[in-house]
């Protein structure tokens, strides 16, 4: 039996193959990333940012490595993750501040 286009694959995730040079503690952040989205969300692991970013819908969800993590997160609450320590709004090529 052929599988529709749309099925996806057998897998809940797909890896592009490319691979980022990534230091102990980043694979082990890389790692848990994945565990945590693997059977919960089909998605797509691409070379990106000098880490590992995991796509979902062909969108950016989260992008680990080089000693961080950015994720999408939802807008309408947006602001209660950002009075984490650590945590910022990025913004394509550059920071928010």
């Amino acid at each position: 039996m052929k599988k529709r286009k749309s099925e996806g694959p057998d897998k809940s995730h797909r890896d592009s193959g490319a691979k980022a040079k990534n230091g102990p503690a980043e694979n082990l952040l890389i790692a848990r990333v994945r565990a945590a989205l693997i059977g919960r969300v089909d998605f797509q692991e691409k070379g990106m940012f000098g880490g590992v970013t995991f796509m979902v819908r062909e969108k950016m969800c989260i992008s680990a490595g080089k000693g961080r993590i950015m994720c999408r997160i939802d807008p309408d609450v947006h602001e209660s993750p950002l009075k984490r320590e650590g945590c910022r709004t990025v913004i394509m090529k550059g920071l928010l501040d």
